[in-house]
């Protein structure tokens, strides 16, 4: 994405990055600094992403990027029925030692 890190955080991102290369006795040059960036992104980035499972833009997406099944973690939300609602904060609260009242 152009654009996307200013001139002010690419210099932090250098000297954070910097101590990475000198640590792993890697000379920090510009691009030996880049590489210890990208890999930080890597081990660190989390990316949540909401679509609804019943579009057909949702079928085509699978289909054209096929690691967002394939290399993710899918949790599916449905709605709950009332009597879980009421059992599970009806647990919840009894474990925290409030009173319920019905």
């Amino acid at each position: 994405v152009p654009n996307l890190i200013q001139k002010d955080d690419i210099e932090e991102i250098y000297k954070e990055c910097k101590n990475d290369c000198l640590d792993q006795d890697l000379e920090p040059t510009y691009l030996n600094v880049y590489n210890q960036f990208v890999t930080r992104v890597k081990q660190n980035i989390h990316v949540c992403m909401c679509m609804s499972p019943g579009s057909r833009q949702f079928r085509t997406r699978l289909r054209m990027f096929p690691s967002l099944v394939n290399c993710c973690t899918i949790d599916w939300f449905s709605p709950w029925p009332a009597e879980a609602l009421l059992s599970v904060g009806t647990q919840k609260v009894e474990e925290s030692g409030l009173e319920f009242k019905e």
